[in-house]
């Protein structure tokens, strides 16, 4: 899922600052001993984002691989972010605090997510007649009428 990770001010609680110089998407794959399907999934990820024009950064966000996990990352480009606390949810949270993009998109680098499919998350960038915004299920009180 793609979102936007900036307030309208700039800035990013618990994450890095945007700035002119920010790529347009960070790609974060939480990352624990995926030797096997990382490279794959840097391979789609990066030439995705070639493809499309997107000026993109894969973030694997490392929970302490033994397998050679980082070295794949480094060696294909990616910036790896060591992740020390244990579990998916801190890898995930550690990798999205570490992203550079003004929108960040996650996957498991196991895989079981086409990154060749990025650009389809990315299809309207913001312009001055379109500004994302955010949807809730949760139901506001009725409005108040007034006399």
């Amino acid at each position: 899922m793609a979102f936007q990770c900036a307030l309208p001010d700039g800035r990013r609680p618990y994450s890095s600052p945007v700035t002119a110089s920010s790529p347009e998407l960070s790609a974060v794959m939480p990352c624990l001993n995926e030797a096997d399907t990382l490279e794959t999934c840097l391979r789609k990820a990066f030439r995705a984002m070639a493809d499309a024009g997107i000026d993109g950064e894969v973030v694997v966000a490392d929970n302490g691989s033994t397998d050679g996990s980082r070295e794949i990352a480094e060696r294909l480009g990616a910036r790896v972010v060591p992740v020390r606390e244990k579990g998916y949810g801190s890898a995930l949270t550690g990798g999205i605090a570490a992203a550079r993009g003004r929108f960040v998109l996650m996957g498991d680098a196991d895989d079981s997510y086409d990154f060749l499919e990025i650009p389809k998350f990315i299809p309207l960038r913001p312009t001055a007649a379109w500004s994302p915004s955010c949807a809730s299920r949760v139901q506001s009180p009725p409005p108040t009428t007034h006399p």
